[in-house]
């Protein structure tokens, strides 16, 4: 997970991970106080292809198949209206955290 790569990075144990900015901004915000964040740096990289992101069904689910399909095209028609992209603005907002 994000947390444990954080984790292990604080503590030395790796020198980096890959992880996208929305995702790790987000572990950091919600579980790391302000001198912790400070110790940890990014830098950007043009490794971000759309596989970079998972979506997992059981084979054992009888309609798999149809789930990821509708799936999909949830997702296409969202990042087509512009409504990902305002999804994706509240994350990185905080509008989505609960205390």
């Amino acid at each position: 997970s994000i947390k444990q790569c954080i984790d292990m990075l604080l503590n030395n144990r790796i020198d980096f991970f890959i992880s996208k900015e929305r995702i790790a901004n987000f572990e950091l915000n919600s579980r790391y106080n302000e001198k912790q964040i400070s110790l940890i740096s990014s830098i950007e990289t043009e490794f971000t292809p759309e596989t970079f992101d998972y979506f997992i069904i059981s084979k054992k689910i009888e309609n798999a198949l149809d789930l990821l399909k509708s799936f999909n095209l949830g997702l296409e028609t969202i990042r087509e209206n512009g409504q990902y992209q305002v999804f994706m603005e509240n994350l990185e907002s905080g509008y989505y955290m609960y205390e």
